[in-house]
């Protein structure tokens, strides 16, 4: 048995021990129970199969997106959570996820970029000294980006520097040419915080 086995067959004895459908919600197992009750024949909840035909959109939709997000901006991009952790996944359109989360150097100088290149302002512009700059959403699909030029981070404590980061980034999973991702151990640490 494989390490990966090991841990998606762990996965599968926790949704099988859930009591509910929200519980799975809440933990973001939903997806993978879905496709774990499909193969015993038993029925999926609409609001499950509804999940899974988003989760399967921002699949797709996600390296488009990070394509545009790289000709919008020559700056150095680390794509964080979100479609690199989907690509640890059996299928990406299991881990779910609803933005596209960009760490950058100057979160403000790739804004003005991203916006030049047609992306669109969404939402309330977060509070002063938030982690990232008001989301944007692409030009061609509705899926928000979040440039961040710090992560979001433990309270009290000093996230790690974007240059910290960058000395040990490895080419992301997804979004083709010249989009970094955290090392895995790094990543690891940035999802926990």
């Amino acid at each position: 048995m494989t390490k990966s086995s090991s841990i998606w067959g762990s996965v599968d004895r926790l949704i099988d021990a859930a009591v509910s459908v929200r519980d799975l919600w809440a933990h973001g197992l939903h997806l993978l129970a879905a496709r774990r009750w499909r193969a015993q024949g038993r029925e999926i909840p609409s609001e499950l199969v509804a999940a899974e035909r988003v989760a399967a959109f921002v699949a797709l939709a996600a390296p488009a997106v990070l394509a545009e997000a790289r000709r919008a901006y020559d700056g150095t991009i680390v794509v964080l959570k979100g479609p690199e952790i989907a690509a640890r996944y059996p299928d990406p359109a299991l881990r779910p996820y609803g933005d596209l989360d960009l760490l950058v150097a100057d979160a403000e100088a790739a804004y003005a970029a991203f916006v030049a290149a047609g992306f669109v302002p969404v939402g309330p512009p977060p509070a002063s000294g938030f982690h990232h700059v008001q989301p944007l959403q692409s030009p061609r699909f509705p899926l928000r980006v979040e440039l961040h030029t710090r992560p979001s981070w433990v309270e009290g404590a000093k996230p790690p520097a974007f240059h910290e980061l960058l000395e040990v980034a490895q080419p992301a999973a997804v979004g083709g040419d010249g989009i970094l991702a955290p090392a895995s151990a790094h990543h690891a640490l940035l999802l926990a915080a």
